[in-house]
């Protein structure tokens, strides 16, 4: 191994290898969002080692750093963590920071879930009740809410829209820069949302934050999360994420017979098992296919 070479392999900490990591996404034009979850992610994963010097990250040591990150944490987010590390670790390999990935003999512990706490078909009634009501009485949050639990939304695709994107007089929102290709779509607003959006916007320009902040600013998703769990408290209801009114959504859906492809659609998923593993219930897919099943069997059409 030449000097130079040998150098670039013990002269980086942990610390500044992440800090070119970043770089390197911020240069791919990886979304703003996924760049940031991902690089705090993995700078919580080596917080222990951030000074080290990279090249003495060994196998052995790497099973030990994940070890002690399990602790505490859920297992899909210690796994995600451990997939976003294996990631970073490779392309320091690539660059010839590392001779090879240390944590490539790291495997993800415990079995991940398959999907959020949903709520049942009742309590989505009373969480929808209440947020019109909350909504009523001047609470943004829980009108936001509930267009994730109607229409099926991403909590980004709700706090990212701007004025312009409700359209075609507050028939539709549009959903653009979306997480993925299928992401980017138009959506129907239902009408016991679409005259209180309709007075959020009012005399507001159209390039205006449709949800800002008290100095017209933009949420973050923490904003949503806590609107939901807000919602759902006083609705007395089990309290869910964002993502599990989404999986409800889904789940209710095809309860009432909506095929599954077009639950995908709507969901904005690139792979209808996307929607089946992780936000429609199994039994609700069942139900949805008997029904279909029954009509045909009596003449009608798929």
């Amino acid at each position: 191994m030449n000097e130079q070479r040998f150098g670039r392999l013990t002269g980086r900490t942990v610390r500044e290898a992440l800090d070119e990591y970043e770089e390197h996404l911020t240069e791919r034009a990886i979304k703003e969002t996924s760049r940031t979850e991902t690089m705090r992610r993995i700078r919580l994963f080596f917080e222990l080692v951030k000074d080290t010097k990279l090249a003495r990250l060994k196998p052995e040591r790497a099973k030990q750093i994940y070890a002690s990150f399990r602790e505490g944490r859920s297992v899909d987010y210690h796994r995600n963590a451990l997939g976003n590390a294996k990631t970073f670790a490779a392309w320091c390999v690539e660059q010839g920071l590392l001779p090879l990935n240390p944590l490539d003999g790291v495997k993800g512990e415990g079995q991940r879930s398959t999907g959020k706490d949903q709520l049942t078909g009742d309590e989505a009634r009373k969480f929808h009740l209440t947020a019109l009501r909350m909504a009523d009485q001047g609470d943004l949050g829980a009108l936001a809410a509930d267009m994730l639990l109607l229409m099926g939304l991403r909590q980004s695709e709700v706090w990212k829209r701007c004025v312009r994107d409700l359209d075609l007089d507050g028939t539709v929102l549009r959903i653009e820069n979306g997480k993925t290709r299928k992401s980017n779509r138009i959506v129907g607003i239902p009408e016991v949302l679409r005259s209180r959006l309709l007075e959020v916007v009012e005399d507001r320009g159209p390039r205006d934050v449709l949800f800002p902040t008290g100095d017209d600013g933009e949420h973050t998703r923490a904003w949503l999360y806590f609107a939901v769990r807000r919602v759902c408290d006083a609705a007395k209801v089990p309290r869910v994420c964002p993502h599990g009114l989404r999986g409800t959504w889904a789940t209710l859906a095809m309860r009432v017979g909506q095929a599954s492809q077009a639950v995908a659609d709507a969901l904005g998923h690139e792979d209808v098992r996307t929607t089946m593993r992780h936000y429609a219930q199994p039994e609700a897919m069942a139900d949805a296919q008997q029904d279909r099943a029954l009509a045909v069997i009596q003449g009608g059409r798929r």
